[in-house]
């Protein structure tokens, strides 16, 4: 499990780099405005997804219950009959399209730069086909999460990644920029991401088929009796996050978006890494209920969302500290950037996912895996929901910030409401799951936020009313990083993970045996 859940951090982190690098190059190429159409128009089409009905995730659990009995004309059988749905869905997927650029146009295309609307258009309707490809490529990585290859499907994520980043600066740097090239380059990079999948399953997993084996019935799959509630689930997601971008460009216009956007990226990639640790963890329940020992997913679960917790505090010392400084530096050639919007939203969100986090990222996906999807899913959805309205109303008062604001009280009720349904279907008390997970990393976290702070009256230039602080260094903000999270290692392994089982890291070194929590 260490060794999966590493390499999800690995993809993750190259996918941090990749957006981080590509940020500023569509910023600095298509102009600030012009790059925050694109966001505009991902966000759009984000909602796509949900035409999916979460499916992906429902086929990896249906994958991995033939994987779990050995049965391999099984997985076939169930392969086919995802593939079908794929085609049937991918052709959803272009006419929900085509229906959402209707709203696209009466609500957004006219902020887009003059002279830039039929690119929008154009790059609007390439990316539908984003949308399609996005969905097929989760057919044969769903397969080799569903074996627990997550090496192997990371190792083909991450191809894809720098794929993405070279052919983008490619177009950009030897083409007139503009959105068009842009959604054909990632058009472009999702198809071989698609051959990447498939040939590594065929490598890994000869047997496998995706044409040949006879498709089971489309609706008696049990695919969709599942997915339903994971449908309800992503379109919380998207009313807690697509819709806020969309709120922003009617409200205050597409230049305000970019800061937004940027602001809030390091919450969605710490998303990201959390949810590399649910994803190994969701076939492992499967696994573990199909053989009767939940207490097994107990003992499982409860160290995994300390460390969680415990990453999600490093994140959040670390942005709170250095954030807005790497913000400066990093969009230091992108003029008209907002640099004060994308600060306060990285300060909210960063605040707000401290421990939204490993409730969305491992107990959502637990609970996933234990085919309990209906709480997690309404819960979201009604945050989602809430969400929405703060947002739109605290947006004329409080700008990008008061949308920051909407999204940190729905999440911090999610959060609660997580835990609790976490301790319900564990059959744990609330105040075991706090002492066990919370207490010690929250102690731990003390120090180190003390010398966090210290390093950043260090490194951090100030400046006045009159005279503006230059952006930090690199070379400053690097020590700032590499010094706290070396704080952070220390804390954890001699005070935090001590007494952890197998986790306690300092018993390993010492060669001693430790207590099991």
């Amino acid at each position: 499990m260490l060794k999966s859940i590493g390499t999800n951090w690995v993809r993750v982190g190259f996918a941090v780099v990749v957006s981080f690098l590509l940020a500023p190059l569509l910023a600095s190429r298509l102009g600030t405005e012009l790059a925050g159409s694109w966001g505009v128009i991902n966000a759009w089409l984000s909602w796509l997804t949900l035409i999916t009905a979460g499916i992906p995730m429902a086929s990896v659990r249906l994958f991995a219950q033939h994987i779990a009995k050995g049965d391999v004309d099984g997985l076939n059988r169930a392969i086919a009959t995802v593939v079908r749905i794929t085609f049937i869905f991918g052709a959803l997927i272009g006419i929900g399209a085509l229906l959402l650029y209707i709203p696209y146009s009466e609500v957004n295309l006219q902020s887009v730069p003059l002279g830039h609307t039929d690119d929008a258009s154009n790059a609007f309707l390439i990316s539908a086909l984003l949308a399609v490809g996005g969905f097929a490529i989760q057919v044969p990585y769903g397969v080799l999460i569903a074996h627990g290859n997550f090496p192997l499907s990371n190792l083909a994520q991450i191809i894809a990644l720098i794929g993405r980043f070279i052919l983008n600066w490619i177009v950009l740097s030897v083409f007139t920029p503009s959105l068009t090239v842009v959604a054909l380059a990632n058009l472009a990079i999702n198809i071989v991401d698609l051959a990447i999948g498939v040939a590594f399953v065929k490598w890994k997993h000869p047997n496998v088929t995706f044409v040949g084996a006879k498709a089971g019935p489309v609706f008696g799959s049990g695919i969709f009796s599942f997915s339903l509630y994971v449908l309800i689930l992503l379109a919380g997601g998207k009313l807690t996050y697509s819709l806020d971008s969309i709120i922003i460009s009617k409200a205050l216009g597409d230049h305000e978006v970019l800061a937004f956007e940027n602001g809030k990226m390091f919450v969605v990639y710490l998303t990201e890494i959390m949810v590399g640790i649910g994803s190994v963890m969701l076939p492992a329940a499967v696994k573990f209920k199909e053989q009767g020992r939940i207490d097994e997913i107990r003992r499982m679960s409860l160290p995994w969302i300390k460390i969680a917790t415990g990453v999600s505090l490093l994140a959040a010392i670390g942005l709170l500290a250095f954030g807005d400084g790497f913000i400066a530096r990093w969009m230091i050639n992108a003029r008209g950037f907002n640099h004060v919007a994308a600060g306060d939203t990285m300060r909210v969100f960063t605040i707000s996912h401290i421990f939204f986090l490993p409730a969305y990222g491992v107990i959502v996906m637990l609970l996933m895996g234990l085919g309990k999807p209906k709480g997690p899913s309404l819960l979201y959805v009604g945050a989602g929901l809430l969400n929405a309205g703060l947002s739109i109303a605290l947006v004329p008062h409080f700008a990008t910030a008061g949308v920051a604001y909407g999204t940190a009280i729905a999440n911090a009720l999610f959060t609660l409401a997580m835990y609790v349904t976490y301790c319900r279907e564990m059959r744990v008390g609330l105040d075991e799951v706090i002492s066990r997970t919370a207490v010690k990393p929250i102690l731990g976290a003390l120090p180190v936020a003390a010398v966090a702070w210290w390093l950043r009256g260090v490194l951090i230039p100030v400046g006045t009313a009159d005279v503006p602080a230059p952006p930090p260094s690199w070379i400053a903000l690097t020590a700032g990083g590499v010094a706290v999270t070396a704080v952070f290692a220390v804390v954890w392994v001699c005070f935090v993970q001590r007494g952890e089982g197998e986790f306690d890291l300092w018993a390993r070194w010492r060669r001693q045996p430790s207590s099991e929590s």
